[in-house]
């Protein structure tokens, strides 16, 4: 860094030094390195997606999390803020707190329309959520409150009738069955 090199190559080494100083157990110093070169370079999101990736590698999901939670906040292409929740999610899914999870995959739902890709997506990310912890009874009263906040959404009864099958539950995942036909003549 001394040697001043082109832009690109000084933010390699400053993001490199960064891992190097977490790796050597000095998190403060490495998170004050990241936060100086964000501020450095504050309209660079491409950036700032680095750095979370890193702050993620690196175990620091609290500072991965605040900084997305930044990234979120000052993001205008709708497209793009969607996308960024969901990694929020991920991540906070990533340092174990299903409950701040489930809730930023809940609200991302409000966002986006029925039957699309990011709907099919929330809906795999919060099943995946539930059964690593290998809890099929949770995620079916989950998606029971889905349903009640989203009665049309087609995606969620289909994935509630999968999981009432799977449970053995066969009369009521036949009803939720029949209402998709009711939905969708």
């Amino acid at each position: 860094l001394e040697a001043e090199p082109e832009q690109k190559l000084a933010v390699k080494i400053t993001k490199l030094k960064g891992q190097l100083l977490v790796r050597d157990r000095r998190r403060t110093e490495a998170i004050e390195v990241w936060k100086n070169l964000l501020e450095e370079y504050p309209d660079d999101e491409d950036l700032s997606e680095d750095v979370i990736e890193l702050e993620i590698n690196e175990g620091l999901f609290d500072e991965a999390a605040e900084l997305s939670q930044a990234l979120i906040e000052r993001t205008k292409d709708p497209y793009r803020k969607v996308l960024r929740t969901l990694r929020l999610g991920d991540i906070r899914q990533r340092a174990g707190d299903r409950e701040a999870a489930v809730a930023i995959y809940r609200d991302t739902l409000e966002q986006v329309g029925a039957d699309s890709w990011i709907e099919r997506e929330i809906l795999a990310q919060m099943e995946r959520l539930y059964r690593r912890e290998d809890n099929v009874s949770a995620l079916r009263e989950q998606y029971e409150t889905l349903l009640e906040s989203y009665p049309r959404r087609v995606g969620i009864r289909r994935s509630y009738a999968k999981v009432l099958s799977e449970l053995g539950e066969n009369q009521a995942a036949i009803e939720a069955f029949r209402e998709i036909l009711k939905l969708t003549p």
